[in-house]
Order: C-alpha cells, then structure tokens, then sequence
C-alpha cells in the first residue's frame, strides 16, 4: 500500500526521457515542502495542509494524523511567482 501526503508534499509534472509526465511523490524522509505565502514558519514548526496545495504551520506542536512533518531549516529551496516557497521538512505521513 502506498501512503501519499497531502499536495504540499508533490512535485508537479514533468517530461521525463520518454516524453511522459512524471510526478515525485514523497511520504517519508527529508524533503522540500511549499508553504503559503502568508505563513510565517521557523526550524522546528510542524506543518499541516492548508487545502491549496501549500502547507501551514500546525496550531500545536503534538504530532497528529493531520501533520505533514516538521521544518528542519529555514533555508528556502524555491519561491514561487505567487509568493510560496519551499522549505527542507522530516515528513511524517508514511
């Protein structure tokens, strides 16, 4: 059974080799997650979905179903053109 994470946690497609759209899908382990544009996070914060496709931070810090997985720099991958960027997390949701 694959466990898949809320969208924050997806790539968006791209061509592969073989000129067919490719997703990453990640569930478990290190990796960069988008966060809302209006979210202020910190190393440390652990994240929950926001319903757009970016993450936000959680309002408690006790891991729950809901969580994504916790910030572990405040170094940002990427920003986007519509403000979000992508920070480096410890996903949970396997």
């Amino acid at each position: 059974m694959l466990t898949v994470c809320e969208p924050a946690t997806v790539n968006p497609p791209s061509k592969s080799a073989d000129g067919v759209n490719d997703i990453n899908i990640s569930a478990v382990g290190t990796y960069p997650v988008r966060i809302h544009k209006d979210q202020t996070v910190s190393a440390g914060d652990l994240l929950v979905s926001n319903g757009d496709g970016t993450a936000k931070k959680q309002s408690d810090d006790i891991v729950r179903t809901k969580t994504i997985g916790k910030i572990l720099t405040n170094v940002k991958v990427e920003t986007y053109s519509d403000g979000s960027y992508t920070l480096p997390c410890a996903l949970y949701c396997g």
